[in-house]
């Protein structure tokens, strides 16, 4: 019926819950595009978008820096971003003008939604020119951040202002191909980090509060946010994913899937309802 290749957990997910709520379903340009239809009426998720979010709101949560200063504006503990834009400009000037925007250490980062692609940390010159080169070559906007010891890395499940799901991402102690053999420093679940579920504990109390804060300032109804918590600082907003990818969480355990499946059972059915 359909290729579950790509995204196993998520296209299962999609499908059974269309299924209960008599959506019909067809899936386009190697199960990217999915097509609901009931009732005469058609919407479309696009990779791990879901039609609840408007467009402008969806574009900037996809961008980083814009993320940034919308929350800052309006009052949310977020970690600053800046822009960088290569536009062909030589490595030289880049290396300046990035250390105008932001001192070492820094994470420089592609400006568009990433899932922990192409994130490097600087601490030295030269990572910072090896990072520079690299990521000028394949983006036309990099987005820049202060370094932040991490203690903690958390993401968040929003939908309509309810918290649908929160945990903590886990960092794996596993070493990176380093010259220095260091240990990873990401959280990303796709680098070996694993999901610890979160409920009823100040923590939780602290996410939820952030979380609906960025929402509502950036006008989202379905969305991940992402937040920290270093030694100097409680709970603040890293970045807002208005595409809700529950893929690997999902692959962790038969109760992470079930969850995720809930979650996009309630989303679909909000689309419709």
């Amino acid at each position: 019926m359909f290729d579950t290749n790509l995204r196993p957990h998520f296209i299962q997910q999609i499908y059974q819950a269309a299924q209960k709520l008599d959506i019909d379903v067809k899936w386009h340009s190697d199960q990217w595009v999915c097509e609901l239809n009931k009732d005469g009426r058609t919407e479309y998720i696009i990779g791990y978008t879901l039609p609840l979010n408007n467009a402008a709101s969806t574009q900037i949560a996809s961008d980083k820096t814009a993320t940034s200063v919308m929350l800052l504006k309006k009052g949310v503990d977020v970690v600053p971003h800046a822009l960088l834009r290569p536009s062909g400009r030589p490595i030289s000037e880049l290396f300046t003008t990035t250390l105008e925007m932001v001192s070492l250490p820094m994470v420089l980062k592609p400006q568009m939604e990433s899932g922990g692609i192409d994130v490097f940390r600087a601490t030295t010159i030269e990572e910072l020119q090896a990072a520079l080169k690299i990521l000028s070559r394949r983006y036309r906007a990099i987005a820049l951040s202060p370094y932040l010891q991490v203690e903690h890395e958390y993401r968040t499940i929003m939908l309509d202002g309810d918290v649908k799901l929160a945990f903590e991402k886990v960092r794996a102690a596993v070493m990176v191909p380093s010259v220095d053999r260091s240990l990873e420093w990401r959280h990303n679940l796709r680098l070996g980090a694993h999901p610890e579920i979160l409920a009823n504990s100040n923590t939780y109390d602290l996410l939820r509060l952030q979380a609906s804060k960025a929402m509502k300032a950036l006008g989202l109804r379905f969305a991940a946010v992402d937040s920290i918590k270093t030694a100097e600082s409680s709970v603040i907003v890293l970045e807002v994913n208005s595409s809700v990818s529950l893929e690997r969480f999902s692959s962790h355990s038969s109760d992470c899937a079930n969850r995720a499946s809930d979650i996009y059972m309630e989303a679909l059915k909000k689309t419709f309802g």
